[in-house]
């Protein structure tokens, strides 16, 4: 089972690097709706304890009344330690991540998963070690480790010792549109998503009984 929240930023932390702190946010709940509705992504309103049962049963978006959500999710909405989601377009809670994760230097084996992926060349300007002898290959965060970015396979790039120490600012958008572009996440779409989760439910239902 995964979930996601919608946030709100409330602060930072005091230790480095400094890393944001989010909370669950505040709808008008039948405005909200009509927005997910318009976009494709129909969701249940919770005003009632007892509609939480449905929300289990079916997944998919919910917006839950804000006692219930204190009641029933409060480990969910309070306040947390996030880091930026490879896509650069969501936060995601620090607590979920392994230590790999967190930790600044990839892996020797993650480095070299990051180098074969591309090729091992510089994705900026091309050069490889394999045709020119001065190229040093790093793996770059895309999303800097500093400002919130998960050490994983999504957020890292290869880049040459030249164009890595040229970047100014390090945060360069263009190379996480080039992720994005050139390795594309496979994600299913909302309603297989939904079937998925569906059918997890019912068969573990089943083999409970």
């Amino acid at each position: 089972m995964q979930w996601s929240i919608q946030t709100l930023w409330c602060g930072y932390t005091n230790d480095k690097p400094q890393r944001e702190i989010r909370k669950g946010r505040l709808f008008q709940g039948e405005a909200q709706r009509e927005k997910l509705r318009k976009i494709g992504y129909p969701a249940l309103l919770i005003n009632d304890e007892s509609d939480i049962e449905y929300f289990y049963g079916l997944g998919g978006h919910a917006l839950i009344l804000k006692s219930i959500a204190e009641n029933r999710f409060r480990h969910h909405i309070e306040p947390s330690i996030c880091l930026r989601e490879s896509s650069g377009r969501g936060f995601v809670d620090a607590e979920s991540l392994s230590d790999s994760k967190l930790q600044h230097a990839p892996s020797k084996k993650l480095r070299m998963e990051v180098l074969t992926r591309d090729g091992r060349r510089c994705l900026i300007c091309g050069r490889s070690a394999a045709y020119y002898v001065d190229v040093e290959l790093h793996v770059h965060h895309a999303i800097p480790w500093g400002q919130g970015g998960v050490t994983e396979k999504q957020n890292l790039i290869t880049l040459c010792k030249t164009c890595h120490d040229g970047l100014d600012p390090h945060l360069d958008m263009d190379l996480i549109k080039l992720l994005k572009e050139k390795y594309p996440s496979a994600t299913p779409a909302y309603f297989d998503d939904l079937k998925e989760y569906q059918v997890w439910i019912k068969s573990h239902a089943e083999s409970a009984t």
